[in-house]
């Protein structure tokens, strides 16, 4: 999985949200007003919704965007990751099962042990 780089426009640097919405839905590969029907938007206004959410001009609420995510297969949290870094550990981590994600997690905890 590769993180698109938006970094250089100025509107997805101040709204995560925006960037990543798209981002997501493109590496996905599902269309706007899919994704938006999908979320449980009405079908003829899914794809302009989805459309302003992902240029910014509109802020999807949390329960909209928790569905989005759940179309998406992303945790919410992904959705306000500024760092492309983190965004990628967010995707990568909901696709994991619960007993590799205890690991990873007792990995990170090994890790922090070793620099102390």
């Amino acid at each position: 999985m590769t993180i698109i780089d938006y970094e250089n426009n100025e509107l997805s640097i101040r709204i995560p949200v925006a960037r990543r919405l798209k981002e997501a839905r493109i590496i996905v590969g599902i269309s706007q007003k899919k994704l938006g029907i999908v979320a449980g938007m009405d079908e003829f206004s899914a794809s302009a919704r989805m459309n302003q959410y992902e240029k910014g001009k509109h802020t999807p609420d949390f329960l909209t965007l928790k569905r989005i995510a759940k179309v998406l297969s992303v945790p919410v949290v992904y959705f306000y990751a500024e760092d492309n870094t983190l965004a990628e550990l967010l995707f990568l981590y909901e696709k994991l099962s619960k007993e590799s994600k205890k690991r990873i997690l007792q990995f990170c905890k090994n890790l922090i042990q070793l620099r102390n």
